[in-house]
């Protein structure tokens, strides 16, 4: 229930339906079921520095963080087999995306037959994104 739209329509209904089918398959190797998804995290920088104590007191420290930009993290996910692959990129692309999906099937799946591929409905997860 938690899944579906106030305003659910018989496109999405059909989708989530294949998404579900597609679960429910019994573990192949030769045709995994992979889903990718991605995240923005801000990086921050600590600072430390010493405070001041008394003589004979242990040292104290009190730190700052500063912002360190932002980072993507790309996340390929094989739920049946219980694995999974993380990579940190700087921008979030169809590139980007493009040649993550590609460095996860030459380097984990090189004789898989068919990929089974479940991913968001954002605008880089597109298959024109291989060209």
């Amino acid at each position: 229930m938690w899944c579906i739209p106030p305003q659910q329509n018989a496109e999405f209904v059909a989708r989530m339906e294949a998404v579900l089918d597609l679960y429910q398959r019994p573990y192949n190797p030769l045709e995994p079921v992979l889903c990718m998804d991605e995240s923005l995290k801000e990086l921050q920088l600590a600072t430390y520095f010493p405070l001041q104590t008394r003589p004979g007191r242990p040292s104290r420290f009190d730190y700052l963080y500063k912002p360190a930009g932002v980072g993507t993290l790309l996340l390929c996910v094989e739920p049946l087999r219980g694995w999974r692959f993380v990579q940190v990129r700087q921008h979030r692309t169809q590139v980007d995306w493009a040649h993550f999906m590609k460095q996860v099937l030459d380097t984990f799946y090189p004789d898989v037959t068919t990929v089974h591929l479940v991913v968001d409905n954002l605008n880089i997860h597109t298959p024109a994104a291989f060209y």
